[in-house]
């Protein structure tokens, strides 16, 4: 398959106009002869390696697999360049692929915002039904659930979506808030899980905030999330009366705002850990549907640059 042909359907499952507008979604680095002439549209790709991010070892990695094409969640180049002399590991990675002959794509928040996104896939793996989207986009159309650009597994059993941040959906059971954050944890695997108190609020006057009895939600049923830093649709996520707000994120502040939503922070490379999932299995689907037999691999990799103290 050629480099337009796999940047196009990577379009048509998140297409670039539903990107915000700080964002640099994308082609960021094509492919090239010996003689630095761009190779373009009709540049053969030998293999697509997917990634959550584009880091030197990434590239090395993609090299070794003889895949000439990255396909990442976030963006390497999110600001522009000024310089190219190896001083930051952006730089280094763009000169590392352009040296070896390796192209860059990122599907960022325009896979957040896709139908069938990164939101979708967690709303997939917590096994949450009647999903729809939880902040539409001002004008997105209407996407059918068996169109060519949506995710099966994610859209099972939705008849419509729309695109737009973050999804909502509810349990097949209800849980325990405490129950809910360890299956969360478990799923995730998420090291450094944190949540807040069920029920808190505002503290009044004589009440301590998360001991109030008549606060605590008895159960976890109606479930919000968003991939990423998502802290900006709490409000979105108790106006739809959700019972548990999860994302990747959460500022400190943020959680004064919950008014009685539990709020779940997986961790930012946690909560979107599956996008790799999702896209290998969509590039894979686009290669045996065009009769080519290209590999699709997701890297082996773990770029999350944070660690924890996972025992004392």
């Amino acid at each position: 398959m050629t480099l337009g042909s796999i940047t196009d359907a990577l379009e048509r499952l998140a297409p670039l106009r539903w990107q915000e507008d700080y964002d640099n979604s994308g082609l960021q680095a094509g492919l090239f002869d010996k003689a630095g002439v761009p190779l373009g549209r009709d540049a053969e790709v030998t293999g697509v390696l997917v990634c959550i991010d584009i880091t030197e070892a990434v590239i090395d990695e993609a090299v070794s697999r003889g895949c000439n094409l990255v396909v990442a969640h976030h963006p390497l180049i999110f600001r522009p360049l000024k310089n190219v002399t190896g001083a930051t590991y952006q730089q280094r990675c763009v000169a590392k692929a352009l040296c070896n002959g390796v192209a860059l794509y990122a599907a960022h928040t325009n896979l957040d915002n896709a139908p069938g996104g990164v939101s979708w896939e967690m709303a997939a793996r917590i096994g949450l039904r009647q999903v729809r989207t939880l902040a539409s986009l001002p004008s997105g159309p209407v996407i059918p659930s068996d169109s060519p650009a949506a995710c099966p597994s994610a859209l099972a059993g939705c008849p419509a979506a729309v695109p737009g941040s973050g999804v909502i959906g509810v349990l097949p059971e209800a849980m325990e808030p405490e129950a809910f954050a360890r299956r969360l944890a478990d799923i995730f695997a998420a090291p450094a899980l944190r949540w807040s108190c069920p029920g808190f609020r505002q503290q009044e006057p004589g009440f301590p905030s998360c001991s109030r009895a008549d606060a605590q939600p008895a159960t976890i049923h109606t479930v919000a999330l968003c991939g990423g830093s998502g802290g900006e649709f709490i409000r979105d996520a108790i106006a739809a009366g959700a019972d548990c707000y999860v994302t990747g994120e959460i500022r400190y502040h943020d959680y004064f705002e919950a008014d009685g939503c539990m709020l779940v922070a997986l961790g930012h490379y946690e909560s979107e850990q599956f996008t790799m999932d999702l896209l290998e299995r969509y590039l894979k689907q686009t290669v045996s549907d065009a009769g080519d037999n290209v590999p699709v691999c997701r890297s082996a990799i773990v770029t999350n640059p944070l660690e924890f103290l996972r025992s004392l």
